[in-house]
């Protein structure tokens, strides 16, 4: 079994990750952000522009996820999670100071985290049964 679970740590696993009751630690909202890079900007400005982002992005203890993308027009996603609207609304104010220069910021897909409104709750076991079939 050992042997097996480093063999998989080394090749397929990135980390451990318990999935939380978002809920019922203060968490309200989840917001899917897409982004668009301005056209304008040189290839020069695109580059520190990314950079710049990088590096505010891992700052934000709220952003769970930021990857470029390609599709629809967009060109990068990053999801959040947020206490409530207010939250929300203070941290996509502190996105646009940090970005308006470089990006268009998107009207993200917000999830409200009542259970009522879910229909399958962020689980990856389906995966696996997949992969045992």
């Amino acid at each position: 079994m050992t042997r097996a679970r480093i063999k998989l740590e080394k090749g397929y696993i990135d980390g451990y990750t318990a999935i939380p009751s978002f809920p019922k630690i203060g968490f309200e909202l989840i917001a899917l952000t897409f982004v668009k890079t301005l056209p304008s900007l040189s290839r020069e400005e695109r580059r520190h522009a990314g950079e710049r982002g990088r590096k505010w992005i891992l700052e934000q203890p709220n952003v769970v996820f930021a990857c470029q993308c390609s599709g629809m027009g967009f060109t990068g996603l990053m999801i959040s999670f947020h206490k409530n609207y207010t939250d929300y609304v203070e941290f996509m104010r502190k996105c646009k100071n940090e970005w308006s220069d470089a990006v268009t910021l998107q009207e993200p897909v917000m999830i409200h985290m009542r259970e009522r409104q879910l229909i399958k709750p962020l689980s990856f076991a389906s995966l696996i049964e997949t992969e045992k079939r």
